[in-house]
């Protein structure tokens, strides 16, 4: 779960010292506890007891469990915690692109009861949010949805989706990916598709959601990683093909090095050792220069691993599993997975597809189609413990899942 300020919420489990009375004297006891500050509450339970405590004000209030366990109770005070933040609290997003060009995107909502809900941003601010939905990054209290046809970022509360600000002008245009650390934002921006020379990274200030600045780089600015206050971008080449990663000081918004990769660097992670891992598709065949896809790992800023495909072999969607330990990706309609600390990819089968977006989640594979690309596409969810799958019908061009 993510960290949250305080002015939403801030479920924190942990352990601390609580003071209760025994026989002998006063005894400070481990008590498991639970904070919920946007209700300004604290749940305590001691082991051994057949109640838990309600703290409001300094004021303690026994609460019996009533035959339930202080795990269930857990779980009931967590929901409720959360689902005081608003409407979308609890689940996650789909985002839908939406027809390029003519097309709104749009936002499906699924939440944990398991109740679908589309046209999320439009109900809640009678707007449409505009035309093509390239991304979506959650930052403390707010999401920030990237319009790439549109050339805007909307800000809005990420669990009433309520909108605060929109982003735009000169310098958003053709924006693809956000990512956010301190008081800055930064958005991939490929300005003119058609010139080599004019990519740019816009530097968002956050409190007053405007650019502060750009950063000049080179062709096609894609997926964004934040890690160690270091910005890294992929430079996948827009509508041509590059094969570069630069990375950025975020604390002076200075180039600290760019790295020659494989051939269109598509998606990016990092691991739990904070090595960075890039999948490279590799040129198409249509270019006439067909180059194979590759697997680059990076640690310290330098190449540390790059295992090359077969000529006509083009991995995407690379993902990472909740322990940063296990990396997935795609190729040519199978799915396959690699410990960090192997070289060898092992095909994991039964959830074959050639999918638009894919992503994991709690061990479970979450895999988009979006059809004939004019009509409602499909999210299919696999579980990778049982084997089972369901569908969830979404918006027009799914491409991407967006967890709370």
């Amino acid at each position: 779960m993510k960290h949250l300020n305080k002015l939403f919420l801030l479920l924190v489990i942990f352990t601390m010292l609580f003071s209760c009375s025994s026989d002998d004297d006063n005894l400070q006891v481990e008590a498991d506890c639970i904070t919920c500050e946007n209700l300004q509450t604290e749940y305590c339970f001691v082991e051994g007891d057949t109640f838990y405590r309600l703290i409001t004000n300094n004021q303690s209030t026994e609460i019996d469990l009533n035959d339930q366990t202080w795990e269930e109770i857990k779980v009931t005070l967590e929901t409720e915690c959360l689902s005081s933040l608003g409407n979308y609290a609890l689940g996650y997003f789909i985002t839908n692109e939406g027809n390029f060009g003519s097309g709104i995107g749009t936002l499906s909502f699924v939440g944990n009861d398991g109740v679908v809900i589309h046209n999320v941003y439009q109900t809640v601010n009678g707007e449409p949010m505009g035309n093509l939905l390239q991304s979506m990054y959650f930052y403390e209290d707010n999401a920030y949805l990237v319009l790439n046809g549109s050339h805007k970022v909307i800000v809005t509360n990420r669990y009433t989706m309520e909108k605060i600000a929109t982003i735009e002008g000169e310098n958003i245009n053709n924006p693809r990916y956000f990512v956010a650390i301190g008081d800055k934002g930064y958005v991939s921006n490929w300005n003119d598709p058609f010139v080599t020379s004019d990519d740019f990274i816009a530097v968002i200030d956050l409190n007053t959601n405007t650019v502060e600045s750009t950063i000049s780089v080179d062709e096609g600015p894609e997926d964004l990683l934040i890690n160690d206050a270091k910005l890294y971008v992929n430079l996948q080449g827009g509508y041509g093909q590059n094969n570069k990663v630069l990375i950025i000081d975020t604390d002076n918004d200075s180039v600290i090095t760019e790295i020659p990769v494989g051939d269109v660097p598509n998606s990016i992670k990092v691991d739990k050792n904070d090595d960075i891992w890039i999948v490279c598709g590799g040129k198409p065949s249509f270019t006439g220069n067909e180059s194979s896809g590759s697997l680059v790992k990076i640690s310290d800023d330098s190449v540390v691993l790059n295992i090359d495909f077969e000529l006509t072999e083009h991995p995407e969607h690379l993902s990472i599993n909740s322990t940063n330990d296990v990396l997935y990706y795609a190729l040519n309609g199978k799915i396959y997975n690699m410990n960090i600390e192997s070289t060898t990819s092992t095909e994991i089968s039964g959830y074959d597809g050639f999918y638009y977006g894919m992503s994991i989640n709690n061990d479970k594979l979450y895999t988009l189609n979006a059809g004939d690309f004019n009509s409602e596409g499909e999210l299919k969810i696999f579980d990778l413990n049982t084997n089972t799958s369901e569908i969830i019908t979404t918006g027009i061009i799914p491409n991407s899942v967006v967890f709370q």
